[in-house]
């Protein structure tokens, strides 16, 4: 299987169920119609009904993970410059991210992809401008819909702490190492 696997990675945007080019939707072949919007309004139904049978759905995404980087067609982020491709991202999530809780979505929102920007893979100053400034306004949008902001993190998260808590975080894990 992980062969069979193998042999589409290069042309596909499969990543383990999650589509990094389309970051709130299942991956393409979990719905029966991998084109065009079936899979958003299966997704969406799928979320409704779960709620409705008493369960609650954790969206747990990392949106600085992309399946292919430089100016490829499906990198997403990496074909514009850091200051815009994060004011675009956020822009881009926000959207996505009021659309899922409007959607039933909830209670726990997971982010990730921070770790990239503690000390000591980039200084404080960065941290604020590239996760704080942008993040933040994420992480107050799920605290304003009465959820639970989640931020999973590496590397000295205790030079952070202050930002994450002024942001609305309530989870922060793991509290590790950088990678």
């Amino acid at each position: 299987q992980q062969a069979d696997v193998g042999k589409l990675r290069a042309c596909d945007a499969f990543n383990w169920c999650y589509d990094p080019f389309h970051y709130t939707v299942p991956e393409g072949s979990y719905s029966t119609d991998p084109d065009g919007v079936t899979r958003i309004r299966e997704f969406r139904a799928m979320v409704a009904a779960l709620n409705r049978a008493g369960l609650r759905v954790v969206m747990d995404v990392v949106y600085n993970h992309t399946t292919t980087s430089g100016q490829a067609p499906t990198s997403v982020l990496d074909r514009i410059v850091a200051s815009v491709r994060a004011r675009l991202a956020a822009e881009r999530v926000a959207e996505r991210l009021q659309c899922v809780i409007e959607q039933g979505v909830g209670p726990l929102f997971r982010f990730g992809g921070s770790e990239q920007a503690t000390p000591p893979m980039m200084s404080k100053r960065m941290f604020k401008q590239f996760i704080v400034k942008y993040e933040g306004p994420l992480w107050q949008m799920v605290r304003k819909a009465g959820h639970i902001p989640w931020v999973h993190c590496h590397g000295r998260v205790n030079t952070m702490l202050d930002e994450f808590v002024e942001g609305g975080v309530q989870i922060l894990d793991p509290v590790e190492p950088p990678p």
